[in-house]
């Protein structure tokens, strides 16, 4: 979702299917070339330069392979509509190679379906990819924080998990102040605003205060 977020998507779905079992995700963000998909599969490697917004190590795939039978990737980007199978095959081998595209895309974007090793994985549980979107994206849930991050974000951000759009969900507290930030000579500084919000009692893990930065 990270790489999404990256590719300038403004619509990240996700579909968990138990029954294959696997867990997809696409994105309606810029694409890959052929040439740019081979690298992918390539470890610590990136089409990003270092520093360029999250995602920019390479690595963030590879992380599917350890849990999954097949990664398949697929992408398109102009005449550009490539797709490939990925697996590891020893602890030290994980070969790649290239099948026709299946479809996951329509007319731009990247999509990764991870074929998982445990029919009983989390991965495959709504609820659980749900909060997981909450706990890690949530300044992309708040209304709040919409206008802050519209210089990043033009277009906003939806994600949709097995057919189902998540709502937007923020805090309302008595308590809000502005802070200012002294960045380091090569950060980019940006505003921020703190709520001293309670949110409901079933999210107390969320008790507290919250910052959320952009850095280079």
């Amino acid at each position: 979702m990270a790489n999404s977020l990256d590719s300038g998507a403004t619509t990240i779905t996700i579909t968990t299917d138990p029954t294959a079992p696997a867990l997809t995700i696409v994105d309606d963000g810029m694409g890959m070339r052929r040439r740019e998909l081979a690298r992918y599969h390539d470890i610590a490697a990136a089409p990003r330069s270092g520093g360029e917004r999250i995602g920019f190590a390479g690595v963030g795939i590879k992380v599917g392979l350890l849990v999954s039978r097949e990664v398949l990737t697929e992408t398109r980007l102009g005449k550009h509509h490539v797709a490939t199978s990925w697996g590891l095959s020893s602890r030290h081998r994980a070969p790649w190679r290239w099948v026709a595209p299946p479809g996951l895309v329509v007319e731009r974007g990247t999509a990764v379906r991870l074929t998982l090793g445990n029919a009983l994985s989390p991965l495959l549980d709504p609820g659980f990819i749900e909060g997981v979107v909450r706990r890690h994206f949530q300044p992309l849930l708040d209304p709040a924080l919409a206008e802050m991050l519209s210089g990043r974000y033009p277009r906003a951000v939806g994600f949709v998990v097995n057919g189902t759009r998540l709502e937007k969900q923020g805090w309302s507290g008595q308590d809000v102040a502005p802070i200012a930030v002294a960045p380091r000579a090569q950060a980019q500084a940006c505003g921020r605003r703190l709520h001293g919000a309670r949110p409901p009692a079933d999210s107390r893990e969320r008790r507290g205060i919250a910052v959320s930065t952009f850095a280079r």
